[in-house]
């Protein structure tokens, strides 16, 4: 009798196989982000596979955590990467970018605010990650004296410079998202592989990574903080 009433009482605290494959952000949620958040010089096509991404991001209690640190960390350089963006003609939205790569953080950095709980890897530094031969091509000097990498208005600059490059050979901020993580030379010879150049339908396919996904879906987040319970600190 004891052990039927415990089988009972642990079925009662299962979640219900509905409730359990309820997403975090609902369809219908996500579509009305996606018309609030996208602008004249961006559109977030309403598409599965970028709401996909946008609960992969925030679905855990953690990942909401992560999402409400680098949040806060944001506003040490909003202001730098928001003038960049204006002063380029440069979509707001493009202010996700540093979320995804870095948590917001000038990685590499001694700065207190910008460290991490691990050890650097040897290629990308900084808020924009940039590369060695990245970064030196858009005029960062990285040598042995300086690593204009942890310049963030410097490299700021810089990213502004390559993703205006990138959109412009692409015509498409998906592909200048993929381009910006994997490389132009690679994006370019993947969709004339598959004949295709809609960025959602190659992720869809394997061929892309769901790095682009995840930009647009941290431009949700950024318009809307909330899905992540952030607020900024009140200021007198």
């Amino acid at each position: 009798m004891r052990r039927f009433l415990l089988i009972a009482l642990g079925l009662l605290l299962l979640p219900s196989a509905a409730n359990a494959e309820e997403p975090y952000v609902s369809r219908a949620r996500f579509s009305a982000l996606v018309a609030e958040a996208s602008s004249d010089d961006f559109r977030i096509p309403d598409d599965p596979v970028i709401w996909q991404a946008l609960n992969k991001l925030i679905d855990t209690p953690g990942k909401r955590v992560w999402a409400r640190k680098s949040l806060t960390i944001r506003e040490h350089y909003r202001d730098t990467v928001e003038a960049a963006l204006l002063e380029h003609r440069l979509p707001a939205q493009l202010a996700a970018i540093p979320l995804i790569e870095a948590g917001y953080r000038n990685l590499g950095s001694d700065d207190p605010i910008d460290q991490v709980p691990y050890e650097l890897g040897p290629v990308g530094r900084g808020l924009w990650m940039f590369i060695r031969p990245t970064g030196r091509a858009f005029g960062l000097q990285i040598d042995d004296t300086i690593d204009q990498r942890l310049d963030v208005p410097a490299a700021t600059n810089a990213a502004m410079l390559y993703l205006a490059k990138l959109h412009g050979r692409f015509g498409d901020w998906g592909l200048a998202f993929a381009s910006y993580h994997r490389g132009p030379t690679f994006v370019r010879r993947t969709m004339n592989e598959q004949g295709m150049r809609n960025p959602w339908r190659l992720i869809e396919a394997g061929e892309l990574n769901r790095y682009a996904a995840k930009i647009m879906a941290a431009a949700l987040v950024l318009h809307d903080p909330s899905l992540v319970h952030w607020a900024p600190e009140p200021t007198d």
